[in-house]
């Protein structure tokens, strides 16, 4: 951080300087800061995607969710197969609510490969569409989710949800007592509780 405050000192709009130092900001919490940052290189360099995509998850950390939606959109005017912009994108999406938005996105982060993410984009479009009715695709993505990750207890405890809400209650408290052998049992003992798992 020091380097980079001293660059700074020496010219002031000095980009990779001002770049590094909003990461920085951002891995340590600091999003005012980051955002900050990130929006100087913007205004030097209208086209830098990477500041456009670490200030969108700055703002989206900060619950600023319309200018980080807005940001990512930015990243996909620059970058429109980029799969991390899209999920992040559509994360936010669901954080507002909208939910035919969001299952876009993951949609399109999927087709993009998410690498590493793959699992994670199947899970939040898998919840988006319990949240929209369509349970039978929600199945369908956790499905693959588990296929991939089975010792994922997220997973077991999305396709329990998908399951309670489709009416199958014995098939959801058999996912959530799953998710409990794998560590993760505040569904089940909630289920067992009230409904009788």
């Amino acid at each position: 951080m020091r380097d980079y405050n001293s660059a700074l000192k020496l010219k002031r709009d000095h980009c990779e300087a001002l770049y590094r130092r909003g990461v920085i900001h951002s891995y340590s919490g600091r999003y005012d800061d980051a955002i900050a940052d990130l929006s100087s290189v913007i205004e030097l360099h209208t086209d830098h995607g990477d500041a456009y995509f670490l200030r969108g998850n700055a703002y989206h950390a900060n619950g600023q969710y319309y200018d980080s939606i807005a940001d990512y959109t930015k990243v996909l005017s620059i970058r429109p197969a980029d799969a991390q912009a899209h999920y992040n994108r559509g994360n936010t999406y669901e954080k507002l609510g909208r939910h035919k938005q969001a299952i876009y996105d993951f949609t399109k982060a999927l087709e993009y490969d998410l690498g590493e993410w793959q699992a994670e984009g199947l899970r939040s479009r898998g919840v988006a569409y319990v949240y929209t009715g369509q349970v039978d695709r929600a199945i369908r993505d956790l499905n693959q989710l588990i296929e991939l990750k089975p010792a994922d207890a997220h997973g077991y405890i999305s396709r329990g949800i998908a399951f309670m809400v489709s009416g199958h209650r014995s098939r959801a408290c058999g996912e959530w007592k799953k998710a409990c052998s794998l560590g993760e049992c505040r569904y089940f003992h909630q289920a067992r509780y009230h409904s009788g798992c």
